[in-house]
């Protein structure tokens, strides 16, 4: 079990980093449409 929770703690972290990355990228996208429409 100890072995597992480091790697676990890892891989969930990994996930909510690209989550966040991805969000950011397609905020900063809309922002770029948006700013190139007015």
């Amino acid at each position: 079990m100890r072995g597992i929770e480091p790697r676990l703690t890892l891989y969930v972290y990994k996930i909510t980093y690209e989550l966040y990355s991805s969000r950011l990228q397609f905020t900063n996208k809309k922002a770029a449409v948006l700013n190139s429409g007015f």
